[in-house]
């Protein structure tokens, strides 16, 4: 206050302080959630190595953040923040010998991907995991890597609505209702506080991983009444490992081709980093190792005659 009345006799000063305050307001009420997401640019704050290493921030159970990641393992230093371009037709040949379609990871690599409504191109590649909660039955995690078990079957999550593509504990890649990488789609809180601008910034994989209900010596592990009556309490507590070899290798397929389509490496990011400070989060993806994902990747790009991962 005694600011303001110092400036009062010269309003050209006074003008300017205000227009300062305004301005700082107006840009820090653009930023939403803990890793500042600017509604305006459609970016987080800090380049895209810096972003990713908030986005990347392990998930703990119940809905709980790991601190900002100081380094990332390789390739991820080296290579994000750079373009990309693969040779399609050694590309294809490598999808051929390892016995996938040209058109399985989200589609053609010589398709065009999403883009927001003002033309900015896919940049954030968002990790999820379905958390199928098998609550108390705690004896089918044996059963999680089957082929045959309903968690990992095309039929269970082909006509979903919620990803553009899921990734079974058996290595299934499923398309849910056709979608692919081209489709502008929302899966997460942040994208629907503006789905008009925000809808084909994100791309969304969902990769099945079981939970079980975390509940204390004595508690029912369901809720007795109301609308929630019969439900599990919680899913808290994810399987571990989190994601099987072949989910991790064929994650790492998908995060490569969805880059090469948009000419540069996305910024890889968890489903609860990108969610964090909004209201309902979810707290997926758990248990997921970035080390192996990495391992993956570079695996990938050497058997392609890349050098993005040599020492």
């Amino acid at each position: 206050m005694d600011t303001f009345h110092r400036c009062k006799p010269g309003g050209a000063a006074l003008l300017v302080i205000i227009s300062l305050a305004c301005f700082q307001s107006a840009n820090a009420a653009k930023l939403i959630g803990g890793c500042g997401f600017n509604l305006e640019s459609l970016t987080f704050e800090g380049t895209d190595l810096q972003q990713a290493k908030c986005l990347l921030r392990p998930t703990q159970p119940a809905g709980k953040l790991g601190p900002k990641l100081q380094t990332l393992p390789a390739p991820f230093e080296r290579v994000i923040g750079t373009q990309l371009q693969l040779d399609p037709v050694a590309f294809r040949g490598y999808l051929k010998s390892l016995q996938l379609e040209p058109n399985s990871l989200g589609g053609d690599i010589d398709n065009p991907i999403a883009r927001s409504a003002d033309g900015s191109s896919a940049k954030y590649f968002v990790i999820h995991d379905v958390s199928w909660n098998l609550c108390e039955d705690k004896a089918s995690l044996s059963k999680s890597n089957l082929s045959d078990a309903d968690w990992n079957r095309i039929l269970r999550w082909g006509n979903n609505g919620e990803a553009h593509l899921y990734i079974t504990r058996d290595g299934k890649l499923i398309s849910p209702q056709g979608r692919t990488f081209e489709t502008p789609w929302t899966a997460t809180k942040l994208e629907k506080i503006d789905k008009s601008r925000t809808r084909g910034r994100f791309l969304h994989i969902e990769n099945v991983q079981l939970r079980t209900v975390a509940a204390k010596k004595g508690q029912k592990t369901r809720f007795t009444e109301g609308e929630r009556k019969g439900e599990c309490i919680n899913d808290f507590i994810a399987e571990r490992p989190g994601f099987t070899p072949v989910q991790y290798q064929r994650l790492a397929l998908v995060y490569i081709a969805a880059s090469h389509r948009a000419r540069q490496w996305l910024v890889p990011a968890y489903h609860l980093a990108v969610d964090d400070g909004v209201s309902g989060a979810h707290d997926d993806p758990q248990n997921f190792n970035l080390n192996d994902f990495g391992r993956k990747i570079c695996e990938h790009l050497t058997a392609l005659g890349r050098k993005d991962c040599a020492p």
